[in-house]
C-alpha cells in the first residue's frame, strides 16, 4: 500500500535533525533539558513546584471525578447502556488494579506532563475491550516511521520492544501534527525554570543572609587578621535563620548601621505571585483555584468556576470522548454507541439561573421545549419542537381595534352589561386554555420522568420477585418490597424535583400575568413538600398494588412471579401518560392558587378545558369559590342517574377525577 503523502512528510520531518531543525535527542546531547537561566526542568522537578502540582491535580481530579457513561443512540433519544461491556470498564473498573477514577487521573496527569498517554488494551474473542492499562509514561517513545506510528516500550529488562498498534490506545494532547502530542513542561520550561529559580533564591536568601542586616564601622583600620576574625565571628554567630534577632556585641568603638533589604523590597513576593499566574496560564487554570483570590469576589467567583468548566475542562472532555469513541468501540457499534462525560454536577450551582432563562426563552418563542432538553442533555419528547408565546400578548393597534368593535356592538344591542360579562368570561377561558397548553407542552417532561423512575423500579422489583418465592408465601416478598420502597423514595425525590421546579416556574408566569403582578416567586419550600407528597403517594400506591397482586395470585393458586411481571408490564404501558396527565393539571392548579393568594385575589373559578361530554367537568364548569375554600369536599357526589361519582378527599383544584384537565382562573 502506498504511503499517504502527509505521513511521508511527517516521516521526513521526524527523521531529519540538524541545527536548523533539531530533534529532542540532539538538544539533549548539546545542552540537556536546561533553561536559559541554567536551571534543569523535568516532569519531576516541575511537579515539585506547588503551582504545577496544583494545576495538574485540579485538572486530573476534576475530569476523573465526572461520571463517564456509555449511551445507546435511538430514534427517540439517547439512553444509558449499562449492559454494554465498555460501561463497566469506563465507568467503574478498567483493569484489576485501578478504578475508573484512578485510571483517568493517571492518563490525564501523563498528558498534562508529557503530552501523551499510551495504554494497552486487551480484547476477548468477540473483539470487545475487556481491559485497559496505562504504560508508564517514561518507558514509552512515540515515533513516525515508514508511513506509520511506532510505539516502543522499554520493558523491565530495559529491552526495547515494539508494541502492536492494534493493542495501543494513544491519546495525544496539543500537537503540531495531530499524532504526537507536545510536552507542556518542555515548551513552557522557561516559565517553570524561573519559578524554580525564585524558590531556590528564597532558600539561599533565608539560609545565608546575615539577619542583623547592616554595616559595621571601625574608627580605625583593622588588620587583615582582625578583619578575617570579625567576618568569621559574624558568620558563625549571626548568619542563618537560627541566629535571627541575636544581640550583636561590638568592641573597640565599632558602630553598627542597620540596612533593610527585605524580599518584598526586591519585588521577590511580586515575582513569586507573577510566576504563579504564569503556571496557571500554561495549564489554563483560574487563579482562584490555586488559592489566589486577588481578583475574585462573591459576585464573580461562580462565573469564574463556570468559565473553568467551559474553557478548561470541556476541551479535555471532548478530546477524551472522541478518542474513546473512535478507538474502543467496534466498527459495527460506532454511531450507535458512544461514551460521554456528564458535567451537570459542575454547573449545578447555576441551575436556577439557567432554568429561569430557559423559561423566559420558551415563553417568548425563542426556544422550544425540545431545544432546552437538548441543552440539558435530556431526551426530547413528541410534540416538543413547537414554539410558544403567551396568548394574552397582542399588538397595541389590535387591542384598540378590538375595543372599538366591542363598544359598537354593545351600543347597538344595548346590552353593555351582558357584553362586559361575556368579555370577562372569554378572557378567563383564554387564560385557562393558555395554562392547558403549557400543561400539554410540559407533559413530555413528566412522561420522561416517569419512564426514568419505572426503568429502575421495574428491574429492581422483578429481581426481588424472582428471589422471594421459593415457597408460596408472600411474607418475604412483602418485607423486601417495604424495605426497597423506603430506600427508593430518595431516588424518586431527586429525579422529580428539577421537573417540578421547571414546570411550576412556567405556570407561575401565566398565573402572574392573569392577575397583573411580577412573576418572580420562590416556591422551593412548597415544592419540597409537594415532592414529598408525590413520592409518598407514588410509593404507597405501588406497594399496595404489588402486595394485592401477589396475594390474589397465591389465593388463586397462580404463579406470583408472573402476576408481578404482568403488573409491571401494565405500569410500563400506562403509567407515563397517566402520571403526566395528573401531575401537570394538579401542579398547575396548586401553583395558580398560590399566585392568586400572593396577589390578594379572594375568589377563583373552575374552567373546563377538557371533554365537553364529561358530566362531572360540565357540572363544575364556571363554579366560583373563595380562595381558601374547596371546590369539592370528601364524600360529595357529582353527576346524576347512573353517572354518580363520590369525591374522595377535599379538592381545591383539578384533577377532580381520573383524566380531569380542568383549570382554575381568578375571579373578579
Amino acid at each position: 500500500m502506498e504511503t499517504p503523502k502527509f505521513l511521508k512528510w511527517f516521516r521526513r520531518s521526524a527523521d531529519r535533525s540538524d541545527l536548523l531543525n533539531p530533534k529532542k535527542w540532539l538538544l539533549d546531547a548539546i545542552a540537556g533539558n536546561k533553561s536559559i537561566i541554567n536551571v534543569s526542568v523535568t516532569e519531576d522537578s516541575a511537579m515539585r513546584q506547588s503551582a504545577v502540582y496544583a494545576c495538574v491535580r485540579i485538572l486530573a481530579e476534576t475530569i476523573a471525578s465526572l461520571p463517564l457513561n456509555v449511551y445507546e443512540r435511538k430514534k427517540n433519544g439517547k439512553f444509558k447502556s449499562i449492559e454494554h461491556s465498555l460501561y463497566e470498564i469506563l465507568h467503574n473498573k478498567p483493569n484489576e488494579y485501578m478504578t475508573s477514577f484512578s485510571w483517568r487521573e493517571t492518563i490525564m496527569s501523563t498528558i498534562l506532563l508529557r503530552g501523551n498517554t499510551v495504554n494497552n488494551i486487551s480484547f476477548n474473542g468477540k473483539g470487545d475491550v475487556i481491559r485497559i492499562f496505562p504504560y508508564p509514561y517514561s518507558r514509552v517513545t512515540i515515533e513516525i516511521k515508514n508511513g506509520g506510528v511506532v510505539y516502543t516500550y522499554k520493558n523491565e529488562e530495559n529491552l526495547n520492544e515494539v508494541l502492536d498498534n492494534d493493542n495501543v490506545f494513544h491519546i495525544p494532547g496539543l500537537s503540531f501534527n495531530g499524532i504526537i502530542g507536545i510536552s507542556p513542561i518542555t515548551y513552557a520550561k522557561e516559565a517553570i525554570a524561573y519559578t524554580i529559580a525564585l524558590e531556590q533564591f528564597g532558600e539561599y536568601f533565608f539560609e545565608n543572609r546575615t539577619n542583623v542586616g547592616g554595616v559595621v564601622r571601625h574608627p580605625g583600620k583593622l588588620s587583615e587578621t582582625g578583619s578575617d576574625n570579625l567576618r568569621k565571628s559574624i558568620n558563625d554567630s549571626y548568619t542563618g535563620l537560627g541566629n535571627t534577632h541575636k544581640v550583636m556585641l561590638l568592641e573597640e568603638g565599632m558602630e553598627f548601621t542597620p540596612i533593610t533589604i527585605a524580599p518584598a523590597d526586591a519585588q521577590y513576593l511580586e515575582l513569586r505571585k507573577f510566576q504563579l499566574e504564569e503556571i496557571a496560564r500554561i495549564f489554563r487554570v483560574p487563579p482562584h483555584l490555586l488559592q489566589d483570590l486577588t481578583r475574585s469576589t462573591n459576585n464573580n467567583i461562580e462565573h469564574q468556576s463556570i468559565d473553568f468548566v467551559v474553557h478548561s475542562i470541556r476541551p479535555w472532555l471532548v478530546r477524551l470522548e472522541q478518542a474513546i469513541n473512535s478507538r474502543l468501540f467496534k466498527p459495527s457499534e460506532k454511531g450507535k454507541y458512544f461514551a460521554e462525560f456528564v458535567v451537570d454536577g459542575l454547573l449545578r450551582g447555576d441551575t436556577q439561573s439557567r432554568w429561569e432563562a430557559y423559561a423566559k426563552a420558551i415563553q417568548n418563542g425563542v426556544y422550544s421545549p425540545n431545544d432546552v432538553l437538548d441543552f440539558e442533555n435530556k431526551n426530547p419528547y413528541e410534540g416538543g419542537d413547537k414554539h410558544f408565546i403567551q396568548l394574552n400578548m397582542q399588538p397595541v393597534e389590535a387591542v384598540g381595534q378590538l375595543t372599538d368593535d366591542i363598544r359598537k356592538i354593545a351600543d347597538t344591542l344595548e346590552i353593555r352589561e351582558v357584553k362586559e360579562k361575556a368579555v370577562t368570561s372569554d378572557k378567563q377561558q383564554r387564560s385557562a386554555k393558555a395554562k392547558a397548553k403549557v400543561a400539554k407542552a410540559y407533559k413530555g417532561l413528566f412522561e420522561q420522568l416517569t419512564v426514568r423512575i419505572l426503568k429502575r423500579e421495574i428491574k429492581d422489583v422483578a429481581d426481588i420477585s424472582k428471589k422471594s418465592f421459593k415457597t408460596r408465601d408472600s411474607q418475604i416478598f412483602n418485607e423486601k418490597i417495604d424495605l426497597y420502597y423506603q430506600q427508593f423514595r430518595d431516588f424518586i425525590r431527586t429525579q422529580a424535583l428539577p421537573v417540578l421546579e421547571t414546570y411550576s416556574k412556567a405556570v407561575s408566569v401565566e398565573a402572574a400575568d392573569e392577575v397583573g403582578i411580577n412573576p418572580e416567586f420562590e416556591f422551593n419550600r412548597y415544592l419540597e413538600k409537594y415532592n414529598e407528597g408525590f413520592t409518598a403517594n407514588y410509593t404507597k400506591k405501588n406497594v399496595l398494588q404489588l402486595k394485592n397482586a401477589v396475594s390474589k395470585a397465591i389465593s388463586e393458586n397462580k404463579d406470583p412471579v408472573e402476576a408481578v411481571e404482568a403488573l409491571l408490564d401494565r405500569w410500563e404501558r400506562e403509567r407515563p401518560d397517566d402520571i403526566a396527565t395528573e401531575e401537570t393539571v394538579k401542579l398547575a392548579g396548586a401553583i395558580s392558587l398560590l399566585v392568586y393568594k400572593i396577589a390578594g385575589i379572594t375568589k377563583y373559578k373552575v374552567v373546563n378545558t377538557g371533554s365537553k361530554t364529561c358530566p362531572y367537568c360540565q357540572q363544575l364548569n364556571g363554579k366560583i369559590v373563595g380562595i381558601d375554600k374547596y371546590v369539592v369536599v370528601d364524600g360529595q357526589q357529582l353527576g346524576e342517574g347512573e353517572n354518580i361519582m363520590t369525591i374522595s378527599g377535599n379538592k381545591a383544584h383539578a384533577p377532580f377525577h381520573g383524566g380531569c384537565v380542568c383549570q382554575v382562573v381568578p375571579e373578579g
